[in-house]
């Protein structure tokens, strides 16, 4: 079978689903960046930490992104269903590839949210981790993987890091490219 590589980032209320919230969700396909998913979430419990949700919007403190996404967020079930949905239209005779920068923690929450809207997760469980890959094909520690310590080459020209996660995902999906024909000569 086919495979589509859909890159995925997400934005949380901090470091584990189930007892934070997953609040947006960031996609595109890996070789047609243009197609892209992007949905912001209500909270789906109380508890946060003000520095993950200030990093990803700077812009105002927590209590106010909160507050904002309680009002104006879509239901969690809602989101991960229309999320599905995209990416299956997207993966018509294909199995979609989960893709992320520590995709540990991106693939947990949208698993997490996945099982708790009763839905079966199309990506399955085994998501494809970036820089695990890049630990492994290029030979470094990965230890060496932080973005900030990778050749110059990777990111040049991607802007920064935005934690708006459509457009992360997109630097992401860029950066994996770049990796692969680097690795595949």
């Amino acid at each position: 079978m086919n495979e589509v590589l859909v890159s995925v980032d997400v934005e949380a209320s901090g470091p584990v689903p189930g007892r934070y919230s997953l609040l947006a969700i960031g996609a595109c396909l890996l070789e047609s960046t243009d197609k892209r998913f992007y949905i912001e979430l209500k909270p789906s419990v109380e508890r946060f930490d003000p520095t993950a949700v200030e990093i990803s919007w700077p812009e105002e403190p927590a209590e106010r992104t909160l507050a904002r996404l309680r009002r104006d967020g879509i239901e969690p079930d809602v989101a991960i269903r229309a999320f599905r949905d995209w990416v299956l239209g997207h993966a018509t005779d294909a199995k979609p590839v989960f893709v992320a920068w520590n995709a540990a923690f991106d693939w947990a929450f949208t698993h997490y949210e996945f099982a708790a809207a009763g839905l079966e997760d199309p990506f399955g469980h085994a998501p494809l981790d970036i820089k695990s890959y890049w630990a492994g094909r290029s030979g470094v520690r990965l230890e060496e993987t932080r973005k900030s310590r990778l050749p110059s080459w990777v990111s040049a020209g991607l802007g920064e890091h935005t934690h708006r996660a459509d457009e992360d995902a997109v630097r992401q999906a860029e950066m994996f490219r770049r990796m692969r024909a680097a690795i595949r000569g």
